[in-house]
């Protein structure tokens, strides 16, 4: 990512970075200045405080004691409240004389100096600002073996202020002693040590500023610029020289001062710039048709040179190939010119076979066009036959179908006419049972004898008629039997010349087609005879033509010889130096002028590793090309 941004613009960023650190090493000490200021004014608050604390503690404490002693001996309560309000009432302590003690006996007020008309009265009610109930507070302080209670008391002069209060019992009595201090005077104070000390941390951070200030302006500044300027400098020359070289101008040269990377680089891009200058000398060379230079490669990694010396190499292999290619041209035109006349030759009798040829299968594509339609109408016939086949074997089916419904009739009515034979057997015997009971009834029964003779004669002629009828009817379906069977074996008879029918259709139209394709290759192979014919006749034309520009071929061969005689190759003179030479003055130059600084030992810094021979060349080893 830093590659996207200058060398100036990263060296300025650098230095950007080195004054912000400066700057925030001064904040950071500005602002550690501030927080050592607030710790010492907080722990000489502290300490202030804790002075007072220990003030109050053993002044009251000591005042206590000694009323306690004194007291003692004063059996009276109202000559001992006078007595201890003699002792606190001169007693005064602080600069401004504004402490001094008090005495309660519970929340009652015993001595007060400083307010004497509240003498005897219960001033537990008091309150300051915030709430706090003073004596209550003191009360409960003394009475738990003494303590501390800080709230607000207007001070004469100076208004409501915080003040630290400290309350004892004292010994042998009910009552209990206090004093207190206003404690602005520790504000006061430690405001006094907080303006000392920010003052003599002021005048270090400006001391220091100063100093900050004076290295950046006297010595980082002109560091940084000249840094910047020995880099950025030489490597827009060289950024200059290489564009120049870029858009094909070689005279350029850099003065190289100095044993620094800019100045190695600047020796290199002199040795490119000379190393371009030689090559493009022998591209002139070869430009001007003189092929007689070698190439000397001035390192391994040349590969321009490499590249030329391949090209030098071969444009004059080609030369020498190309000028015997033109001999061997010279004498194949002529071979050329004969192959051609005999082609011309050849390719004209061909055609004329082919125009017979072509005759030739145009008659056998037309008759063979004639079978395929023949063969067509053929196939037409046989489907119509196969067609009409079809419909006789249908009709067959349903003739078939008719006489097996006659049988199925005949055998219907056999059975009926067994049934009325049943019938009439079963009434001839009811006839003879009624003539003998006819005949027992005597004379009373002679007409139901005429009656019952009836019926059975009857009887008979229906028994009769019906074994007539039934073997007329069986007759019949003996008949249609052998119908029936002779007419399924027509029916397969139609079947199968049906399906000859189909095979005869088949094979027919299989012929049709193998005609039409066969009539189809026949034309195609008319059309190829027509084009190959075509050709023939184009083989004639470009042979005659061939033969033509064999002989313009041998003309241009002669030219093209003419042409090669004007380049200089190895084995014609030259009146120039060659490559080589110039490689190895470039060489020798460079070692004479000092090439470039030898290269550093491992852990001196070299980036590089190359050693003078590999960038062989200074200012003017080839100044003379």
């Amino acid at each position: 990512m830093l590659r996207r941004f200058s060398i100036r613009a990263r060296l300025l960023f650098l230095l950007g970075l080195v004054v912000l650190f400066l700057a925030g090493v001064v904040l950071s000490f500005h602002a550690n200045a501030g927080k050592l200021t607030a710790m010492g004014v907080v722990a000489a608050d502290e300490a202030m405080l804790e002075g007072q604390r220990t003030k109050l503690q053993v002044g009251t404490h000591s005042m206590a004691v000694a009323l306690g002693e004194l007291l003692r001996d004063i059996p009276d309560e109202a000559e001992r409240v006078r007595f201890m309000r003699r002792v606190v009432d001169d007693i005064r302590f602080e600069d401004d004389d504004s402490g001094y003690y008090f005495i309660y006996r519970g929340t009652v007020n015993v001595a007060l100096p400083t307010s004497k008309d509240l003498q005897g009265q219960d001033l537990g009610h008091l309150k300051d600002k915030n709430g706090v109930q003073l004596v209550v507070e003191l009360n409960r302080k003394a009475k738990d073996g003494g303590g501390f209670v800080q709230y607000i008391w207007p001070k004469p002069g100076a208004g409501d202020v915080p003040k630290l209060s400290y309350a004892e019992m004292i010994p042998g009595t009910d009552v209990w002693i206090g004093t207190g201090v206003y404690i602005d005077n520790i504000d006061a104070e430690k405001a006094r040590i907080e303006s000392e000390i920010t003052g003599q941390a002021n005048d270090l951070l400006f001391w220091v500023l100063g100093s900050v200030a004076v290295l950046l302006v006297l010595f980082l500044l002109p560091l940084f610029w000249m840094v910047i300027s020995s880099i950025v400098n030489p490597v827009a020359e060289a950024t200059s020289v290489a564009q120049r070289i870029a858009s094909g101008y070689l005279d350029v040269s850099l003065k190289a001062e100095g044993r620094d990377e800019p100045a190695v680089l600047q020796r290199a891009f002199n040795a490119m710039a000379q190393s371009l200058r030689a090559k493009a000398e022998l591209a002139q060379r070869i430009a001007r048709r003189d092929l007689t230079g070698e190439v000397q490669l001035c390192s391994e990694e040349d590969s321009l040179g490499e590249a030329l010396r391949e090209m030098t190499q071969n444009l004059r292999m080609l030369l020498s190939e190309v000028r015997e290619a033109g001999v061997q041209i010279a004498a194949g035109a002529s071979e050329v010119s004969d192959s051609s006349q005999s082609l011309s030759q050849g390719a004209t009798q061909q055609a004329a076979s082919l125009e017979q040829i072509t005759s030739t299968m145009t008659q056998l594509g037309s008759q063979t066009r004639t079978n395929a339609d023949n063969a067509s109408k053929a196939s037409e016939i046989a489907r119509q036959q196969q067609q009409q086949a079809a419909e006789g074997a249908k009709d067959m089916e349903r003739m078939l179908q008719a006489m097996e419904g006659i049988r199925v009739a005949g055998e219907n009515i056999a059975r009926i006419i067994k049934v009325i034979d049943e019938i009439a057997f079963q009434t001839n015997l009811l006839a003879l049972n009624a003539a003998v009971e006819a005949a027992r009834a005597g004379k009373h029964g002679k007409g139901f004898a005429v009656v019952a003779e009836e019926v059975r004669n009857l009887a008979s002629r229906s028994a009769k008629a019906a074994e007539e009828t039934s073997g007329l009817i069986e007759d019949t379906i003996s008949k249609v039997g052998n119908g029936v069977q002779l007419a399924q074996l027509t029916s397969e008879s139609l079947e199968r010349i049906v399906d000859g029918s189909g095979s005869v259709t088949d094979l027919v139209q299989n012929i049709a087609t193998a005609s039409n394709e066969q009539a189809e290759g026949i034309g195609q192979i008319s059309e190829a005879l027509a084009q190959i014919d075509n050709v023939t006749q184009t083989n004639t034309a470009n042979a005659e033509e061939t033969a033509s520009a064999s002989e313009q071929l041998s003309s241009q061969s002669m030219q093209l010889r003419q042409s090669l005689e004007r380049f200089r190759l190895q084995d014609g003179s030259s009146s120039e130096g060659t490559a080589e030479t110039m490689g190895e003055q470039c060489f020798e130059s460079a070692e004479r002028d000092g090439g470039f600084p030898a290269p550093l030992q491992e852990g001196d810094g070299n980036r590089y590793g190359r050693k003078p021979s590999e960038l062989p060349y200074d200012d003017d080893g080839l100044s003379r090309y």
